[in-house]
């Protein structure tokens, strides 16, 4: 049998085949064309009919489709046909055909008969080579399409193998044009055409709408690059000249005259419009006949709305990021939006309607007045707009515009809106190059008036001539501009709040979806119907985004509501119709009510959310108001509780937060407060109203939810005052009653107490806890009366539950604090109770931040929690410390990052502040995490500073500080000395000597004594404020407020302390000395207490006599006793009585809620006080007396007003008229702003009519004010929206708040620099017992350092406060400059305008895939994006080298420097060995007096006394000697480095700069030294960090100030440049321009990370970064350095999460590895693998220590061999292996992106949510309706105050 033969190459003849050469020949056929392709469908369709019938499915063919440039193919090649499941390929065959047929891509294809789609190893292996293969030869294969009889599967559309696929033509087209633009290649229109065909465009007009669309892109990039108006004006200008001429028309573009805004002249409308300004003033603007969107490029996109009815043109649109993009009739009303846009620009086709539109009495017929007109109707009335209409205005004899169409639309324009210009517009000049040459007018429009009124105005020759050039027309635009027009008040603006919503949401103006049309013909016959139903009423017809009227409903609606209507006249209908945003419509239902106007609303079948429309209105008002509310965005429940909170959350995080609400609030059946009734067992959801807010509801039901749907847990990181207490409580209730004993872990054992007041409040105070601290006063529970309600179990019955590991039955929950399990190996009873426990348990813990860290504890409370069922963090600071992340990872979705804790934490540090932003962020998108915070908003905050009395504050201040340093001193230089003498005698008897508690020297915060003084200088600053307190209560009673004056303390326990004449306490009728010179008494006497320990531990106080000192110390002591007696402070002992007694004789009452015994009775002309018993006053007594304005002013202190309220309402005896507004005087704020904010809370609560006031009163004592900086700039989101004295509060922020880790630097840097003021201070930080000196070990910073000192600077001398906080603040300012100039500043997200363009991306780092944002891919994407800086030009550097040198010799300055320098240290090293000196020389004298040789004499005589002496005294001079070396060689060190930088480094030194280009590589960039910045002024002028190297270099970093301090840095400068040649200035200058104008360029490539950008801050070294995006959007990634080389550190190479990686660790061949991220290595080995890990614990115990690894593994054991720990793994464990090692460990591995093709790419997210149970229906208890208000109205205030008590 003759098998039929088919041809194997057909292109379009049959080729001949000659052997042994296979020669194709080649013609283009004419007859014969296969046409083009433009997708991959098109492929396989081709491919399936070059298939006869059946043999698709019969055997695999391999077929290569060969394409010219344009994608149509040449011809298609039969290469090989193969057996049922496999065929062959011959690479050399198939190039072969594509070289001779001369194809310039290609595409290859096969067929599965199986029909099954999914490509093998062998495919994806055969496409590779054949892409590599191809390439060599450059022809590109664009795809691999495998087809089926009834699909096909495409390698490019699948991203495989990076195939490029069939793009789409257009966007190449005009990525091609924009280049072409850039670069100015000059194109003909024929030309363009050319190049469109070469993409397979061949339509005229498309051709030239997408050309256009390039010169806008182009246009728009111009408008927002760099430069004043001007010279950005003068680049578009330059763009208009070289575009080319739009000239292709269609019969419809030439019938409207539709032709497109030149460039130049759209930038100017925008300009005038301030459209370029939106992103910053807030607002939107609209283009309603926007066509490519050329009138819109002076604005960012995602801030306007276009609309465009052409269906190409509206395509176009979409492209380029707009905020919205409609296609509507842009002749009908907007009536959605009108009076809604900030600007609204339109050039409307040139036309006429058909029937003309009446606007009021205006008959308007001409297209573009129409649209015009439609268009001003969207503006808001102080808006701005600019339009373009036809033609040249023209005028009669006496000057009037010629009567006619341009007459009536100019009078109704003139008349209606204030028209800054009409400029005529030559066309022939301005506007040929779009195709027409048709003159125009401008009109530009600065807001509506308000009433109309006037007309057009006459002809003015100074205005009305024709503008011929663009520079003229940009002086005329620029003119309008600046002219100011009145506009109506801005309260008028309130009555269209609801239209500005736009600029809190960017939402969809009018809820209208792109596509919806409304038929106004069809709703008017629909209107005709209804009437007669509701003849006595307004019939509104709901449409998707209005409400619409017609006829006589229409004129009443619009003259009730003073809005216009409009006259419809058509073929078919006639009617007038007027109609009203529903935005707007909810702010007037009042004004229809308040005219007795009843309304019928006819709905269109979708609800409408009035209670929105009425919030959004309200937050509006606000904007219009003033207030900001960028700073933070007031949070919405879902919960409909009955008490609402006001709270606010951060902006950056306010969608999140409510699209987490609301999805949680869906997921839980809608009904948030039944489901949260339902799990915690009420009966009712009135009864939940009760005992939790709307706020704590949303916490407790998000964080229930991720406990059931998801196994894992919840953060609550709200700020004081919102209830994190009764929400743990809740959570406790909900796990109990889900059947389990959950455990409550905090901080403090006092806040058990608190736990239960919460448990009560919810009716849940009979929950019965086990508590696991030992038995005592701390650790009971108390109620609110003090009585004990629980406590710890005896030590027996503990010891027993403990052992047992079990929670007897009678406990229902656990209470522990952290401290008892912070030993799970030496002391594991506890911690192995507590990880029994913790199986499918619920976990509640207090202080999270606190809980974990990267210690033993840490990991095993890691491991505790992963145990459990779910947990809830309760943290306001959850991401405080970097090596606490990994406990949160446990049980959120933290955990899908492929990461393992060691990189988490990596990350979290690397990333500082600015990634725990982006984190958190995230994590509230998942909802689980919330932060929400109180507001103060409308509230009067004042920060008032006594700076007029600051000379007698300042004397006082430092005769006391004077004093009291004394006392340290003294107790420095005697009492521990003699102290330490006791101890070592002590010793030989088990004793231990010590200083009493209270009286240790200064020394860090757990040292009592400076602490004592800090409360010293406390009060002192309290007394100084006294009577200034006085006089500003005194001043609010005279305005008719009500003042409450809040402080810390009263000195009530020290006057209680003090003895009277007989030496006994003192009490009631007892005189005493008031003034405040009896504290530092009290102090010098303190310091003499000492405590001796016998054997058993038990102290025994006791007491050195003066006569135990030494003479000197005998002397000293009645020195500063003396100098004590001498001082009259002026000041006194209890200032709360001072501030009493002038208000009580300014004729006001006074309550006072403290818990002081006494109160004096003071004399004014003498320091003696009469001590009287006080009468207290019950708490609530007092604040009811006060409330019922009994008292005028009430005095509280934190500790005796906790729970009461004190703000503005009305009580039964006060009535809403008589209510007085409160004042909180505030004299002694907390540091702590928990604290400051909960007394805040005393008269700021829910229910007020009245919002308070706070006065913050501050002396004038330095150290105080920085203490109220520090409150202020905490407190700083919550006064956000407050007003305020800003011209005190500025004051008091001038100094930059440094606690933070670069304030720690510049502090510790500060205390080496400045030996005296470290010594003042008493080594806070240690530094003396340090080997660190300035700056030169960056790990030596410590934690915290800033805090630490600033507590102390109170110590020293008002001048030396000043100093102190002048130096640290200049310092701190050049640090942080320095940091942001290098890009390593990371406590805040730096913004940047890149309008990044992706080049290229891939992904780096492969996420777990998960249903969150976690478990994404981190992807490096290579941009193309803005330089924000450049380097300076040869003409400034020029400038700055002549300005530093100053006419000198640049050696001769250097010489001159390098000798003040060494005079300088030789002089302050002369000062410091002569005190040293004076030191020794002391000690030395003082050998006689000390115990020890005292001893010697009295028992061993006079000889070996002497003997004794003279050991001593070697001693202490061997001790001298070392110590005048060491401070010899710290000079010499310093003084070797400083001398080094000074004669290396000269003006105008030509260096170089190393940069980083990736992980361990740096690049070497010219740069000039500029000279040093030395202030002469200062005390140490040539500390290292005062002195600052100025340098210049020539990339986008310009120019660094580095200090001296960072060795590292110079010295790597100075390393890097000791062999730079030095040339002449003209030649330094010449190379320098050179190089520069490579690096000058306005858009460079940068590489991004984007994605998952946590995962990747472990691997890559970037700067986090907000950035903008050529499309508009703003994104966040890793910016990387700006030479950094993807090919050096990313290579080809993807991270891939461990499980994810099992294909190919399964196919590891035999003796081959692969090694994970944190060292684990694979062996394959027969049918083992073998696991090798590093020995040492720290990097590889927590890998061979794990109990589930070892189950696996053979023998349950790794074993060492070297330096290496071996286990052998049974080839059958490897899943559970991977799995252990991925869901605990975090392990990944880094595979070649080759092998990709092994490893299953999940696409999109997938959900692995448990689906929770509902509450069943109609569960809920049902009350009477009245009943249940009666029960709500009653307990109104009552839940008020317990709730925010909370």
């Amino acid at each position: 049998m003759r098998y039929q033969t088919i041809p194997e190459i057909v292109l379009g003849e049959t080729p001949e085949v000659n052997v042994p050469e296979l020669a194709v020949s080649y013609t283009r056929s004419r007859q014969k064309g296969f046409g083009k392709i433009t997708a991959s469908k098109d492929a396989a369709d081709f491919i399936r009919n070059t298939f006869n019938e059946g043999e698709v499915e019969l055997q695999e063919q391999f077929i290569v489709l060969y394409l010219n440039q344009a994608n149509e193919i040449i011809g298609y090649y039969k290469h090989s046909k193969g057996a049922i499941n496999a065929t062959v390929a011959d690479i050399r065959i198939i190039l072969a055909t594509a070289l001779k047929s001369l194809a310039v891509s290609m595409v290859v294809a096969h067929n599965h008969p199986s029909g099954n789609l999914k490509p093998s190893r062998a495919d994806e292996q055969l496409t590779a080579k054949i892409k590599e293969s191809a390439a060599m030869m450059e022809v590109k294969l664009l795809d691999h399409v495998i087809v089926t009889r009834d699909s096909y599967y495409s390698f490019a559309d699948e991203g495989l193998l990076g195939l490029d696929g069939l793009n789409n033509k257009e966007e190449q087209f005009v990525a091609a044009i924009e280049h072409d633009l850039a670069t100015k290649k000059s194109h003909s229109k024929r030309s363009v055409e050319k190049l469109a065909a070469s993409f397979g465009i061949t339509d005229k007009n498309e051709v030239k709408e997408l050309t256009e669309l390039a010169i806008v892109n182009r246009a728009r990039l111009l408008a927002h690059s760099e430069g004043t108006i001007k010279e950005r004006f003068d680049r578009i200008v330059e763009l208009y000249h070289s575009q080319v001429n739009l000239s292709h028309r269609t019969s419809q573009s030439i019938l409207l005259q539709q032709y497109s805004t030149p460039a130049p002249i759209g930038y100017l409308a925008g300009v005038f419009c301030q459209i370029d300004k939106l992103q910053f003033n807030g607002g939107f603007a609209f283009e309603p006949s926007a066509g490519n969107g050329l009138l819109t490029i002076a604005a960012k996109p995602e801030w306007v709305y276009v609309n465009e009815l052409d269906s190409f043109r509206n395509r176009n649109l979409k492209t380029q990021g707009f905020a919205n993009v409609w296609q509507r009739d842009a002749t009908k009303p907007f009536f959605d939006v009108q009076r809604t846009f900030m600007a609204v620009m339109t050039n409307p086709p040139f036309g006429k309607m058909e029937t003309e539109v009446m606007f009021d009495t205006f008959p308007i017929k001409p297209l573009e007045h129409i649209m015009a007109l439609r268009a001003l109707d969207c503006m808001v009335d102080t808006g701005k707009a600019a339009i373009i209409i036809g033609g040249h205005t023209t005028w009669d004899d006496k000057g009037r515009i010629t009567a006619g169409k341009n007459r009536i639309f100019f009078n109704y324009l003139y008349s209606r809106y204030h028209v800054a210009d009409v400029i005529n517009i030559n066309g022939a000049k301005l506007y040929s190059r779009q195709g027409t040459s048709f003159d125009v007018r401008l009109i530009l429009i600065n807001g509506r008036k308000q009433p109309a009124s006037g007309a057009a105005p006459v002809y003015n020759p100074d205005k009305d001539y024709e503008v011929k050039t663009f520079d003229e027309l940009f002086e005329r635009v620029m003119d309008a501009k600046e002219t100011e027009i009145s506009m109506k008040p801005i309260n008028e603006l309130e009555k269209e709040a609801a239209i500005l919503q736009s600029i809190f949401d960017g939402g969809n103006l009018g809820e209208i979806d792109e596509d919806d049309t409304v038929d106004h013909d069809k709703l008017f016959v629909r209107y005709l119907e209804l009437k007669p139903a509701f003849s006595a009423e307004l019939v509104l017809l709901e449409t998707p985004g209005t409400f619409v009227t017609f006829n006589e409903d229409a004129i009443t609606l619009a003259k009730t509501l003073k809005i216009g209507y409009i006259k419809v006249k058509n073929p078919n209908y006639q009617y007038i119709i007027a109609g009203v945003s529903k935005i707007l419509m909810g702010t007037y239902f009042e004004k229809l009510n308040d005219a007795n106007c009843d309304f019928t609303i006819i709905p269109n079948g979708k609800p409408t959310d009035f209670k929105k429309l009425e919030d959004e209105a309200i937050r509006v008002l606000r904007w219009i108001k003033g207030e900001q509310p960028d700073l933070g965005a007031p949070y919405e429940p879902a919960s409909e509780s009955c008490v609402v909170l006001n709270t606010q959350v951060p902006d950056s995080m306010a969608f999140e937060t409510r699209q987490a609400v609301l999805s949680i609030k869906e997921e839980v059946g809608g009904d948030i407060d039944n489901f949260v009734r339902h799990r915690l067992k009420y009966t009712n959801k009135a009864t939940l109203c009760k005992v939790l807010s709307a706020e704590q509801i949303d916490a407790v039901a998000m964080a229930i939810y991720n406990i059931e749907a998801r196994s894992q847990g919840m953060i609550i990181g709200d700020q004081t005052g919102i209830g994190k207490g009764r929400v743990a409580a809740a959570m406790i209730r909900y796990a109990v009653n889900q059947g389990v004993k959950p455990v409550f872990l905090t901080e403090k054992a006092n806040l058990f107490s608190d736990i239960y007041r919460d448990l009560s409040a919810i009716g849940s105070g009979h929950l019965k806890p086990l508590i696991v601290n030992s038995k005592e006063s701390k650790t009971d529970i108390k109620d609110e009366d003090g009585e004990i309600i629980y406590q710890a179990p005896s030590p027996t019955e503990q010891q027993s539950i403990i052992s047992s590991r079990t929670i007897p039955a009678q406990y229902d929950f656990v209470l522990a604090t952290y401290s008892q399990f912070n030993s799970p190996e030496k002391k594991p009873e506890k911690p192995n109770f507590l990880r029994d426990i913790a199986d499918d348990n619920i976990f509640i813990m207090d202080e999270a931040h606190n809980s974990s860290g990267s210690s033993n504890t840490g990991e095993f409370l890691q491991g505790v929690v992963s145990k459990t069922k779910g947990v809830v963090f309760l943290s306001a600071t959850f991401a405080k410390r970097p090596d606490n992340m990994p406990i949160y990872a446990m049980k959120t979705s933290i955990a899908d990052c492929n990461m393992s804790k060691d990189d988490l934490v990596e990350a979290i540090t690397r990333g500082g502040v600015a990634l725990q932003e982006v984190l958190s962020s995230q994590l509230v998108a998942e909802g689980q995490m919330v932060r929400r915070e109180r507001s103060f908003e409308g509230v009067e905050v004042n920060y008032l500073s006594l700076d007029i009395k600051s000379e007698e504050h300042r004397a006082i201040a430092d005769n006391i500080t004077d004093i009291l340093r004394d006392i340290i001193a003294f107790q420095t230089n005697f009492v521990d000395a003699q102290v330490e003498q006791l101890d070592k005698i002590a010793v030989a008897e088990g004793k231990e000597v010590a200083l009493r508690e209270g009286t240790s020297q200064a020394g860090v915060d757990n040292q009592p004594y400076f602490s004592k003084v800090f409360q010293v200088i406390n009060q002192m600053l309290f007394s100084l404020k006294a009577e200034a307190v006085a006089d500003q209560a005194i001043k609010r009673l005279k305005e008719g407020k009500k003042p409450v004056i809040a402080f810390a303390s009263t000195m009530g326990s020290f006057i209680e302390s003090m003895e009277n004449e007989q030496g006994v306490p003192v009490g009631d009728g007892d005189t005493i000395n008031a003034d405040f010179s009896e504290v530092l008494k009290r102090g010098l006497d303190g310091i003499l207490r000492y405590s001796e320990k016998d054997v058993d531990g038990n102290s025994i106080h006791k007491k050195f006599e003066l006569s135990e000192l030494p003479p000197e110390a005998q002397t000293e002591y009645h020195r500063i006793l003396e100098k004590i007696n001498s001082v009259s402070t002026g000041i006194t002992i209890s200032p709360i009585d001072i501030i009493i007694k002038k208000i009580k004789d300014a004729g006001y009452s006074v309550a006072e809620v403290t818990g002081r015994k006494y109160e004096l009775q003071l004399n004014w002309k003498g320091s003696k006080a009469l001590i009287l018993a006080r009468k207290r006053i019950n708490t609530n007594d007092a604040f009811r007396q006060f409330n019922n304005n009994e008292v005028d002013v009430l005095m509280i202190n934190q500790s005796g007003s906790t729970g009461a309220s004190a703000h503005a309402i009305p009580t039964a005896k006060v009535p809403k008229e008589q209510v007085r507004q409160r004042v909180m005087i505030v004299l002694q704020a907390e540091l702590d702003i928990n604290t400051e904010v909960q007394k805040r809370g005393r008269i700021n609560r829910t229910g007020q009519i009245l919002k308070p006031i706070y006065d913050y009163v501050t002396s004038a004592i330095p150290a105080e004010k920085r203490l109220m900086m520090m409150l202020q700039k905490k407190l700083k989101s919550l006064d956000a929206n407050t007003t305020s004295n800003q011209k005190q509060s500025t004051k008091i922020l001038d100094v930059p708040d440094f606690l933070n880790k670069y304030g720690d630097k510049i502090v510790k840097d500060y205390l080496l620099e400045n030996k005296e003021v470290n010594d003042l201070l008493d080594d806070p930080l240690h530094l003396k017992n340090s080997k660190a000196d300035s700056g030169n070990n960056e790990s030596e910073t410590l934690e915290d350092a800033a805090h630490k000192v600033s507590g102390r600077v109170a110590v020293l001398s008002t001048k030396m406060q000043q100093d102190f906080y002048n130096e640290i603040a200049e310092r701190y300012n050049d640090y942080v400059e320095y940091l942001k100039q290098t890009g390593d500043y990371d406590l805040e997200v730096e913004a940047m305008n890149l309008e990044a363009e992706t080049v290229s991306s891939k992904v780096i780092k492969m996420g777990k895939g998960s249903d969150s944002a976690f478990g994404d891919d981190s992807v490096l994407e290579t941009v193309r994006a803005n330089v924000l800086k450049k380097p300076f030009t040869k003409t400034e550097l020029e400038n700055l080298i002549n300005e530093s040198l100053k006419g000198k010799d640049p050696h001769k300055l250097q010489d001159k420097l390098v000798e003040d320098y060494e005079a300088s240290v030789a002089e302050r090293l002369k000062e410091e060995e002569s005190e040293t000196n004076t030191k020794y020389d002391e000690l030395v004298k003082n050998i006689p007096n000390e115990k020890k040789i005292q001893k010697i004499l009295e028992k061993q005589g006079e000889g070996a006394w002497r003997q004794a002496l003279a050991e001593r005294e070697k001693e202490l001079n061997g001790a001298r000697e070392l110590q005048l070396q060491n401070l010899r060689k710290t000079f010499d060190n310093r003084k070797q480095y400083i001398e080094k930088t000074f004669r290396f480094f000269f003006i105008s030194r030509n260096i170089k700069y190393s940069i980083e280009t990736y992980n361990g590589g740096n690049e070497l960039v010219p740069a000039v030294f500029l000279g040093f910045v030395i202030d002469s002024k200062k005390k140490n002028p040539y500390a290292p960090s005062a002195i600052k190297l100025r340098i210049a270099i020539a990339n986008s970093s310009k120019y660094l100030a580095i200090p001296a301090s960072y060795s590292e840095d110079i010295m790597a400068i100075i390393g890097a440049s000791v062999d730079v040649h030095q040339p002449s200035m003209n030649v330094l200058l010449t190379e320098w321009e050179k190089y520069t104008k490579e690096n000058n360029t306005d858009r460079r490539i940068r590489h991004i990370i984007s994605g998952n950008l946590l995962q990747a801050f472990s691997d890559f070294k970037g700067k986090l970064v907000s950035y903008t995006t050529k499309g508009g959007e703003t994104k966040k990634g890793i910016l990387m350095p700006e030479n950094w080389n993807p090919g050096e550190q990313v290579q080809d190479k993807v991270v891939v999460p461990i499980l994810k990686a099992a294909p190919i660790v399964k196919s590891l061949v035999q003796n081959s590895q692969i090694v994970t991220n944190n060292g684990l290595s694979f062996f394959r080995t027969g049918n083992h693998f073998k696991l090798i890990i590093a020995a040492s614990r720290a990097r590889g115990g927590d890998i061979y220590l794990d109990k589930n690894i070892l189950d696996l593994v053979d023998k349950n054991n790794f074993e060492k061999v070297s330096d290496k720990m071996v286990g052998m793994l049974p080839e059958k464990n490897i899943d559970k292996l991977l799995e252990i090692l991925q869901t605990t460990h975090g392990c990944s591995i880094t595979v070649h992106s080759s092998d990709l093709k092994n490893i299953k790419s999940d696409a999109g997210r997938h959900i692995d949510r448990k689906k929770i149970k509902l509450p069943p229906d109609n569960e809920e208890e049902e009350l009477p309706d009245n009943v249940a208000i009666l029960e709500l109205e009653a307990e109104a205030l009552a839940l008020e105050l317990e709730l925010l008590a909370a």
